[in-house]
């Protein structure tokens, strides 16, 4: 509770300033499901997503003193943690996303990102006839401050209106229809938006 509230309340305006973010979000845990391939995986509590408009772009701002500053804040709260370079999905779906979102931490090869988001489509369409949104965002690089392997390859996002048909979901097998990669951990997360940008 102690890291939630810090992460909410301290951490998130401190990412919040970080120069040239076109958009920024919290991802709060609410449940998780750790597979055995989760072993090697430090606990996931939480998570940020902040948009750049490149790569250029992004590692100026990681080298701001506002980067440097919400580094060693996140050092003071957490004893490891893992930062990887994604490349934003399409979305996919309905227009408009549920109130409940599962994230899918995947693991293998970054280039069969393709390969597993068709086959969740196939999946999610097939059991809700179009009622979601799905966005996977292929992984380009990784930082750790703790050694991962398998590398991981794609975190899957999926929006559907309620926990209820999220639970149903994986009861249906959702966790094993990624096609090449492997779900390590599954999260019910609460979004808390901090910058909004487009599609974000």
């Amino acid at each position: 509770a102690d890291f939630s509230k810090h992460f909410r309340e301290v951490q998130g305006p401190l990412a919040a300033r970080l120069p040239k973010a076109r958009g920024d979000k919290q991802n709060h845990r609410v449940r998780r499901w750790d597979l055995p391939e989760a072993t090697f995986l430090p606990r996931v509590d939480a998570y940020s997503q902040i948009w750049f408009d490149d790569l250029h772009t992004m590692f100026e701002s990681m080298d701001s003193p506002e980067q440097a500053v919400c580094y060693q804040d996140f050092e003071n709260i957490s004893d490891a943690h893992t930062v990887t370079v994604q490349e934003p999905g399409l979305l996919r779906g309905q227009e408009h996303r549920g109130n409940t979102k599962l994230t899918l931490i995947l693991v293998g090869n970054a280039q069969e990102s393709p390969a597993a988001e068709e086959s969740l489509y196939r999946f999610l369409d097939d059991q809700l006839g179009g009622r979601f949104v799905l966005r996977v965002n292929r992984t380009i690089e990784t930082g750790d401050s703790t050694p991962i392997e398998p590398g991981l390859g794609a975190f899957a996002e999926i929006w559907v209106g309620t926990d209820a048909i999220a639970q149903k979901l994986l009861n249906q097998g959702l966790l094993t229809r990624t096609g090449p990669l492997i779900t390590c951990t599954a999260m019910l997360v609460d979004e808390v938006v901090l910058v909004e940008g487009p599609e974000y």
